[in-house]
């Protein structure tokens, strides 16, 4: 079993990983094997869990590959003043702005309100909630898990009639170039 993970996962310390969870998994589940199909059945089970392995690697290659995630990526309030120079609102006012429109806007919202911003979007409060068996049976303390913000952005209407986000106008979608990216194995 090992040695068959090994083949197929090239990585010592993730071929020890897969034959212990299906053992883990067979006590877990209190499984029966019998002796003429044990052999087969835990080949099989070791090749998909590899297989599992292989493509959960592939995915996350591949979205290191198109998202280079970056933490200095966040805009801050005061980057985003280039306001500033477009107009005759200097840096303070505008901070001042964004600080009032954020206490409004909780305000509002948490008064069971959708805030509109023409040209950006709107905002409301939703509610994540498990079910319960008849609305009587629903109480806020059992059923309730949390609160979360809803944005929705703008929409306008491009010339085919097709309903367009106003943030996404004009975005475009490329894989970046290839980035060479050596992995470090810390030695035991």
């Amino acid at each position: 079993m090992y040695r068959l993970a090994t083949i197929l996962l090239h990585d010592d310390a993730e071929s020890k990983d897969v034959v212990h969870d299906i053992f883990a998994k067979l006590l877990d589940d209190h499984r029966d094997l019998r002796e003429e199909t044990a052999q087969s059945y835990l080949l099989t089970s070791v090749r998909n869990r590899c297989m599992n392995v292989i493509r959960s690697r592939q995915i996350q290659e591949r979205v290191e590959h198109l998202y280079l995630l970056d933490l200095d990526t966040t805009i801050m309030p005061t980057e985003l003043l280039e306001v500033q120079r477009n107009c005759t609102v200097k840096k303070a006012d505008i901070l001042a702005v964004l600080d009032e429109l954020v206490e409004t806007m909780r305000d509002q919202m948490q008064d069971s309100k959708r805030v509109k911003l023409d040209g950006f979007g709107s905002f409301k409060i939703g509610i994540s909630s498990k079910g319960a068996r008849s609305a009587k049976a629903f109480t806020v303390a059992d059923n309730i898990k949390g609160m979360h913000i809803v944005f929705t952005p703008e929409r306008s209407t491009d010339a085919a009639g097709n309903r367009v986000k106003q943030f996404l106008q004009g975005a475009k979608c490329e894989e970046l170039p290839e980035n060479k990216v050596e992995k470090v194995t810390a030695e035991p």
